[in-house]
Parts: structure tokens; sequence; C-alpha cells
């Protein structure tokens, strides 16, 4: 249910950008919107999400094993494998050390791929503002390009952007500010 609702709020702030709204403007159906848009960008968030949510899992399940209510003997678990030793951290101590050590190398690695997952993830979409992805938010990031909509160049530039759109429909109450 948590993973659930995270998705259904990022879906939500999705559905709500620019980039999204334009290629509804231009004549996008529903499917395109939600297949070019909306999906990609999802799949960035969730992973990220996913693998750091991965840290939790495994620590609350060998806390679990560790307080004796998670898997029992014979099941193997680094939590179960702790509490078998710590009975005998006086006279054998490596047999903590090592559950533990992997343990902690477990959840860092986990917290290193979330961490790595999710700056690939930011350095394949722009910041919010910069959607040319040349580092500097512009006026020229107002007019990102829009699919299929060619046909309302407005500007001259001979790419139909949503510049393009905001000047075409700017007679129906549309905020066309944001392109000049």
């Amino acid at each position: 249910p948590q993973m659930a609702r995270f998705v259904r709020g990022q879906t939500l702030s999705l559905k709500g950008q620019q980039y999204v709204e334009a290629a509804r403007s231009v004549g996008g159906t529903d499917r395109a919107v939600i297949t070019r848009h909306i999906v990609p960008n999802l799949f960035n968030i969730v992973l990220t999400a996913a693998t750091l949510d991965m840290v939790g899992i495994i620590t609350a399940e060998a806390t679990l094993s560790l307080l004796g209510l998670g898997l029992q003997a014979p099941g193997s678990s680094l939590g179960l494998m702790i509490s078998d030793a710590s009975g005998q951290i006086y006279i054998q101590w490596t047999e903590v050390l090592w559950p533990v050590l992997v343990l902690a190398a477990l959840v860092l690695c986990f917290s290193f791929v979330g961490d790595g997952v999710g700056d690939a993830c930011e350095r394949d979409n722009p910041a919010e503002g910069d959607n040319d992805a040349d580092g500097v938010i512009n006026r020229d990031d107002n007019c990102m390009n829009v699919p299929n909509a060619d046909q309302l160049d407005t500007d001259g530039d001979q790419v139909g952007d949503a510049c393009d759109n905001c000047k075409a429909v700017a007679n129906s109450n549309q905020d066309a500010a944001a392109c000049g």
C-alpha cells in the first residue's frame, strides 16, 4: 500500500507538469501521454524508491529475526545468525561479527545503489525548469519540444513546441506570458 500511494502521488504530480499539458493541448491522446511522458518518468522514480526500500526491508527482517519474531530455526537469516551467536559472544566473538558485517555491507550497498540510480535518473531528467538540459534555466526552457506539434509552428523556428502552442491558444484565456 505504501508504494501504491507513492506511485499515485507521483503520477498526479507528473500529470500536472507543463510538458504533459503541452502534449495534451496539441492533441495527444491519453494513451500517448501516459506511454510517452508519464510512465518513463514514473519508472525512474519508482525504481529509485524501490531500491532504497530494500534497505528498510533487509533491516526489518534482520531485526525481527534477531528478536525471535522472524524466521525460526532451521531457517537462515542474518538476524537469526546474530541471535544464535549472541550467547557465545565472549567465547567466539567472530560468530557475531561476520553476520553483522554482512548485514552492514548489504545495507550500505543497497543505499549506494539507490543513490546511484537516483543520480542516473536525475541526469536523464534535467532539473525542473531546465527542459533543454543545458544546465541553465532560461527562456528556451519554456519552449520544450512537443511531439506531433509541427503544424503549430507560430514563432518561425521550424519546431512545433510549447511556445507555439501557448501562442496558438492565447485567445482562449491561456497564460502565454511564459512564452514571450
